[in-house]
């Protein structure tokens, strides 16, 4: 689960072109400042879910634990580096496959773009609760509460006709950390190419970067 963002980010081709003429010193120099922008929002992003999170084990505390990013060449404009942002199964390890909860769903995906409510069940089944939920909602009590008398062990029994409400998509997740990196990136990296030509006064697309 990735989106990326990069020197396109702005839409500027005149950008694209003059990074391109830049000697390779330079080039590493605005591909550093990438990876520092990407780093402080992966941080940032990683302390928007704990501070959503209700315990250890829950959704946002999970997810948290897979936000990465990588810097990649190419992947959107020819020979311009672009940021990848998203969750991998853990941090660091730049696969973005996103985290896979107890019954094998995309809980990432679920949190960043939400879900629609679920059909009926046509009968009563059991299901693992993840590690850390605590004491299940009311409507899990309520709804699940069963022949079996809902609990066993770390199972809970949803019975026949159970829906799963909708859940809204949390937009601090991917939507929040791609607007924080596209407004750096066209705060910083600009005037960094700027300076590696001498100060002179570059056109973005019709615009004078000051």
């Amino acid at each position: 689960m990735v989106v990326s963002v990069g020197l396109n980010a702005i839409q500027a081709r005149s950008v694209q072109q003059m990074f391109r003429k830049l000697n390779n010193e330079a080039q590493d120099e605005i591909r550093e400042m990438l990876v520092d922008i990407a780093a402080d929002e992966t941080f940032a992003t990683i302390k928007r879910m704990e501070a959503k999170s209700k315990g250890q084990g829950d959704i946002y505390d999970r997810v948290a634990d897979g936000v990465d990013f990588d810097l990649v060449e190419g992947a959107i404009a020819s020979n311009i580096p672009t940021i990848r942002f998203g969750v991998s199964s853990r941090s660091g390890r730049g696969d973005f496959k996103g985290i896979r909860g107890s019954r094998g769903e995309n809980i990432a995906g679920l949190l960043a773009f939400g879900k629609a409510q679920s059909t009926p069940l046509d009968k009563g089944i059991y299901v693992k609760r993840s590690p850390g939920m605590g004491p299940a909602s009311q409507d899990w009590a309520k709804e699940g509460r069963g022949i079996g008398g809902g609990y066993q062990m770390f199972s809970l029994f949803l019975k026949e006709n159970y829906v799963s409400k909708a859940r809204e998509g949390d937009d601090s997740l991917l939507l929040d950390a791609m607007m924080n990196i596209q407004a750096d990136i066209e705060k910083n990296i600009p005037a960094a190419i700027q300076r590696a030509y001498g100060n002179k006064r570059i056109t973005i697309d019709g615009r004078v970067s000051e």
